[in-house]
């Protein structure tokens, strides 16, 4: 049993203990423990952000765009049909989501099952080639936001399901579109 002399004391260093030691681990952890601060976006962050509003008018609301510059064959199709169950995944969501489809060709130029599905869900976006310094790669997916900032790009082979987890966690964050 401590005197009375030094229960001051003690209960002075157990007050600077309780809030000195938690500082000091979140420091110590912060320092070594680099795996919990790992991203968790599966496409790629462009940095900084391109401003896309001279492609389409401002909606307000979050866009996936899929950028093929000539004719959709095939593996544009499925890449539609993944982005159309991306969007349809987001649930109640869906009315904050544009989908778009960036092309070099004009409307004419289309065939009618290509309109069709263009017509559908998708809203195409015709560019000039010196418009698009962005994209080298054909069916690469974008993110952008309801601001008309291009944000986000997956590649080709990326997986819907990546895309919609991205897509999810930013409009859960996001208080806008």
């Amino acid at each position: 049993m401590p005197t009375k002399a030094l229960r001051p004391i003690l209960t002075l260093f157990a007050l600077v203990a309780i809030f000195t030691i938690p500082y000091f681990a979140a420091l110590w952890l912060f320092h070594h423990n680099k795996s919990q601060l790992a991203t968790t976006n599966k496409g790629t962050l462009v940095s900084p952000p391109l401003n896309f509003m001279n492609f389409y008018p401002q909606t307000r609301k979050w866009t996936l765009i899929l950028f093929q510059p000539n004719a959709c064959g095939s593996n544009c199709e499925k890449r539609l049909h993944n982005l159309q169950q991306v969007h349809k995944l987001t649930g109640k969501d869906q009315q904050r989501i544009n989908l778009r489809l960036l092309s070099f060709i004009s409307l004419k130029q289309l065939d009618t099952k290509q309109l069709l599905i263009s017509r559908k869900n998708y809203r195409r976006l015709i560019a000039s080639n010196k418009n698009i310094n962005f994209a080298t790669n054909r069916g690469t997916i974008f993110i952008v936001d309801p601001h008309g900032n291009l944000m986000m790009a997956y590649q080709p082979n990326t997986k819907p399901m990546n895309i919609f987890k991205d897509l999810k966690q930013l409009l859960k964050v996001s208080q806008i579109g």
